[in-house]
């Protein structure tokens, strides 16, 4: 079991639900249906590069997973892959903040780019060597809906086959419950403050790609506008 490390960011978060339908038919064989193309991507335009390595599905979960009978949910899944396939070492899970973009996967071509053009030795590593996966969350708003979305995390790190994802995602309950029901799956997980997702300082950008490719703690040494360490496995970043 690899030990369990978080990089925190103090923040809040609000997701928007998926589209419910009632079962009309048994459990799918495999709950992911994978696309011919992603949908058009809000906002400016994006580096054709990254798109030929954007695939999109749905994925059908349950309404409740301790009771699968009574319905599903249609989520939205969103993969940009490793720029370099036959060398790739995971994936990182990332979970936006603001509903628009958690719900169109536009964050996930967006931080694929971040890391693509900063070009930092552990922003190389990520971009050229993890998928990047995000997975439109339920209403976490709901506190019954914190338990069901870590359970369809699970369903989606499952059906990938990704034994330890890395992950990284707004500072909301889901990761740290995630991490309380399935306790060593995740490698190592980052929550970002609000304004992180803005406009994050380019010390906080290094600290979070260093952290995730790594597992380096920023030092406090390094005078990072808001880093603070508070002991070796717990760090907490604020821009």
């Amino acid at each position: 079991m690899l030990p369990f490390k978080a990089l925190a960011l103090a923040g809040a978060l609000v997701a928007l639900p998926g589209m419910c339908t009632q079962a009309a038919s048994p459990w799918p064989e495999s709950p992911l249906e994978w696309q011919l193309d992603c949908p058009r991507l809000p906002g400016r335009p994006r580096d054709e590069e990254i798109l030929a390595r954007t695939q999109c599905a749905t994925v059908t979960v349950p309404l409740d997973h301790n009771a699968p009978a009574q319905g599903t949910l249609r989520l939205h899944l969103t993969r940009v892959g490793a720029r370099q396939p036959l060398h790739r070492q995971g994936a990182v899970f990332i979970q936006h903040g603001e509903l628009p973009a958690a719900r169109s996967g536009a964050f996930a071509v967006h931080l694929a780019s971040l890391w693509k053009y900063l070009d930092t030795p552990a922003d190389r590593t990520l971009a050229n060597h993890y998928d990047v996966i995000e997975l439109s969350p339920r209403n976490l708003t709901l506190a019954r809906q914190l338990e069901q979305s870590a359970r369809d995390l699970e369903l989606v790190r499952s059906q990938l086959a990704e034994e330890h994802p890395l992950y990284l995602g707004s500072a909301s309950p889901l990761g740290a419950r995630y991490a309380q029901l399935y306790p060593g799956r995740l490698a190592r997980r980052v929550l970002l403050d609000d304004t992180w997702w803005q406009n994050p300082a380019p010390c906080a950008n290094h600290a979070v790609a260093d952290y995730l490719a790594y597992g380096k703690h920023p030092s406090p040494a390094s005078r990072c506008p808001g880093v603070a360490v508070y002991d070796e496995s717990f760090t907490t970043l604020a821009h």
